[in-house]
């Protein structure tokens, strides 16, 4: 056992009291923690009326408990008992109720996130550039057709006023 090992630095008489009474130690661990469930179910009756904080309150006594029992040495298994007794679900359920419309505003962020995820915004970028660009050569075009027209009638005039 655990227990024996962890006491083995201890006297003799000790040691043996406490290998004993080690059994009577896990007794009282199970016994409690079948109160401890029988609270939680007996406030989960009651976890509609209850308010966000309360019930984090609850959430958090239980993970304290755990990290209790586990800090005495008692098996993991054991100590999540609490955990996966169901006992905590209606307190879990109401608190998903409570804050519905917080998830629903995290899901429309969620939302606008994948909507906007990388690929969408690299393509609204390249869009937007291939906009400009054309824009750009569009401007530059009509800006050498005008050069272009004006270089043509410069040259029309000298060289009609060469042969004139």
């Amino acid at each position: 056992m655990e227990g024996d090992k962890v006491l083995s630095n201890v006297g003799p008489k000790v040691f043996f009291i406490f290998s004993v009474l080690y059994e009577i130690f896990q007794l009282m661990v199970n016994l409690y923690t079948e109160r401890f469930i029988q609270m939680l179910r007996l406030l989960s009756d009651r976890a509609n009326e209850l308010p966000n904080i309360e019930i984090l309150k609850v959430t958090r006594w239980v993970v304290e408990y755990q990290e209790n029992l586990i800090g005495l040495g008692v098996d993991e298994s054991l100590a999540q008992v609490c955990s996966e007794s169901g006992a905590m679900d209606p307190f879990m359920n109401s608190y998903v109720e409570l804050n519905a419309s917080h998830f629903g505003i995290l899901g429309e962020q969620v939302q606008t996130v994948h909507d906007n995820s990388t690929d969408v915004m690299l393509y609204r970028i390249a869009l937007a550039i291939i906009q400009i660009n054309n824009n750009l050569l569009t401007i530059m075009i009509s800006r050498m057709e005008l050069k272009a027209a004006a270089l043509w009638k410069l040259f029309q005039r000298t060289t009609l006023s060469r042969f004139s």
